[in-house]
């Protein structure tokens, strides 16, 4: 049995993690036979091990732990592309497969498999790239086989709603488009559009945001407060639109690959997956303020990502 390793780099936040499940999904599906380690600095092994893909996580500080990991691995993935000891350990342990980033780096060279770095790429692309080398594969088709693999094991009574609204943003007040937003949209949805149902993901930093939404007492309205991961992902493949925040939860919206409309305070490309079904929307009057998109602005990306005929009274 051949083993696979794939090197992380060191992310504070949780959407760094999430842009790396398709690749280790997809790596399952090309090896199913082998195992599948990841290897970090952090300590989440928790995150990892609880993934239907990974047998095992290795958190690794230092170099001499970095290449203790490496023994007896057959193929070695290195999401990082800034740092130059990881082509040599790969290289010093005769890796057979040693895939990564060509980033200008003295070490580039070293790859037996390497993707060229974009930093207009969005995040979970460019992993996916790295495997890409090795056997083609449609990237939208995968991400979603992702998604739906890590929906299988979600609730299956958790209520499901025609609109996803994701108004996180674990980052600070600037990344959040402001809930009452999000509401003033979602009525707008309804009278336009005739949508008709709206669930408004929100986790433990949004306790105030879901409060609000669960106060205003409406049946059309559903919320799911902290949910798991594999809820979050069923909940956006049975969507028809998904609209949100650039926050961590946001990358299973964007990789479940269906009508995603994306509110940033200011062009992101490595974080928005540039693609036909997605709309990335930023402040249009250079202030940075996300609270300037409006409400008729985004309504208007959510008409065009759907084609849908106005409803006339």
């Amino acid at each position: 049995m051949a083993t696979n390793v794939v090197f992380l780099r060191s992310m504070q936040f949780l959407g760094g993690h999430l842009v790396t499940y398709p690749l280790l999904y997809q790596l399952r599906q090309l090896f199913p036979n082998d195992r599948l380690h990841v290897v970090g600095t952090d300590p989440i092994a928790a995150h990892y091990e609880g993934t239907p893909w990974v047998d095992s996580y290795i958190q690794a500080e230092c170099a001499r732990k970095k290449l203790a990991a490496l023994k007896g691995v057959s193929r070695s993935f290195v999401l990082h592309y800034s740092s130059e000891q990881y082509a040599l350990l790969t290289f010093l342990r005769r890796i057979g497969v040693r895939s990564g980033f060509r980033n200008g780096r003295v070490s580039d060279f070293l790859w037996t498999h390497r993707w060229k770095k974009d930093p207009n790429e969005y995040l979970g692309l460019a992993n996916l790239q790295l495997a890409r080398q090795l056997s083609d594969f449609c990237p939208e088709t995968v991400a979603r086989g992702a998604m739906a693999a890590l929906a299988e094991t979600a609730d299956p009574t958790l209520p499901l709603a025609q609109v996803v609204f994701i108004p996180g943003g674990g980052a600070g007040a600037y990344k959040r488009w402001h809930i009452g937003s999000y509401v003033a949209l979602a009525d707008a949805l309804k009278a336009q559009f005739g949508l008709q149902s709206f669930c408004f993901i929100t986790g433990p930093g949004e306790a105030q945001e879901a409060d609000y939404i669960a106060g205003l007492g409406r049946a059309d309205f559903h919320v799911a407060r902290n949910r798991s991961m594999a809820d979050i992902a069923r909940l956006c493949l049975h969507a028809r639109l998904m609209v949100a925040n650039d926050c961590g939860p946001s990358h299973i919206a964007q990789n479940v690959a269906g009508k995603y409309v994306g509110l940033f305070h200011d062009h992101e490309p490595q974080w928005f997956w540039h693609r036909s079904g997605a709309v990335e929307l930023t402040p249009d009057n250079g202030t940075c303020d996300i609270q300037s998109i409006t409400v008729e602005r985004v309504a208007q990306a959510c008409g065009r990502l759907l084609d849908f005929v106005l409803i006339r009274k």
